[in-house]
């Protein structure tokens, strides 16, 4: 989240310290992430951790339980792969994973170190990247259990998608800057995002034809989800999306990238020596590649047209829809281009 949410500070910290037995002493917000809110917890021994805060979640609710879920899946992963780094979380005093504040879940975890790798993705990161997933794919048999989902090859957005576009067709010019610039932006890329709809369907029933074994999968690893330090090692950040899917889902960043043809090699290449999986597919690839440009699309559109929309974030949500979605579906071909040379050079 860019903006933090209304949390009692202060309430936040005494839970802190009583929950996990720690000697808070502040909090910073961190303007990072989008679906939770984010803060450096320090404290009086002059330690730092993570403290990731779900302010739309409540401890009770089926949607927390799957939260839940996800986290012991990163405490699995850290007990299982001890050369991996993931944002595990810290128990509490009685064994929890988590603690809750007003019935909002939040979590503790260690203090990833590094930074994110720089544009144009480094060899370094790639190679890094690489072995890493080939740890974390080879493990799925040990935690397969864990794994909150499994993926569909569908396209649960295609429907809500369709209908902002429509209803941000027919906005009046009483609506506030923000959305008429929306508008105007769904009049002219309206036909051009349907054809992109009816490419995602083709790709869809190409992936479906193509039988490949699922693997545990982070699913959104894009670059800020990636840390890399000084001394090359990576860390994996955020596993709320994480799924048993094909390991091409996890294996598609570089190429959005400039000099995507020096970097992406790197990663299959690392990626297949570290025992990742030999075959992979252009169909699986191609798929998640278009599906996850149009989801963007249709994530950044549903909160522009959010009745509680924050008009502060309308900029940015606009420049995404281009930046993310109508720029990288233009590159999809030239991205595949890339991606069959080093997919096929096993």
């Amino acid at each position: 989240m860019r903006f933090e949410p209304a949390i009692d500070r202060s309430l936040l910290l005494e839970v802190v310290r009583r929950r996990y037995h720690l000697p808070a002493s502040e909090i910073d917000f961190l303007p990072v992430g989008l679906g939770s809110a984010c803060y450096m917890l320090h404290t009086t021994d002059e330690r730092r951790h993570f403290l990731k805060l779900w302010p739309n979640l409540r401890s009770s609710t089926p949607e927390a339980a799957q939260q839940y879920e996800r986290l012991a899946l990163t405490a699995a992963m850290h007990d299982l792969l001890p050369g991996v780094r993931v944002p595990y979380p810290i128990r509490t005093a009685d064994g929890d994973l988590w603690a809750d504040v007003a019935g909002v879940p939040f979590a503790i975890m260690p203090l990833l170190l590094g930074e994110h790798p720089p544009s144009p993705w480094p060899v370094r990161a790639s190679v890094a990247l690489g072995k890493e997933l080939a740890a974390i794919h080879g493990a799925t048999a040990e935690l397969r259990a864990l794994a909150p989902a499994r993926e569909r090859l569908d396209i649960w957005y295609e429907g809500q998608l369709r209908h902002n576009l429509q209803r941000a067709a027919l906005l009046g010019a009483d609506a506030r800057p923000g959305l008429l610039a929306v508008r105007d932006w769904v009049l002219r890329r309206r036909d051009e995002v349907t054809g992109q709809l009816a490419r995602l369907h083709s790709l869809q029933a190409a992936a479906r034809q193509v039988e490949t074994p699922f693997v545990l999968c982070h699913a959104d690893l894009h670059v800020h989800n990636v840390l890399l330090d000084a001394q090359g090692g990576i860390s994996v950040l955020d596993w709320d999306d994480a799924r048993l899917a094909p390991p091409e889902h996890d294996l598609w960043y570089p190429l959005l990238t400039d000099k995507a043809a020096e970097s992406y090699a790197p990663l299959i290449a690392a990626y297949r020596s570290h025992g990742g999986r030999v075959r992979l597919y252009r169909e699986h690839l191609a798929f998640y590649l278009l599906r996850r440009f149009l989801e963007d699309l249709a994530v950044n559109l549903r909160d522009l047209l959010a009745p509680d929309a924050d008009a502060r974030e309308d900029g940015t949500l606009l420049h995404a829809m281009d930046a993310w979605s109508a720029v990288y579906w233009s590159r999809l071909d030239q991205m595949l281009v890339i991606a069959d040379a080093a997919l096929h050079d096993a």
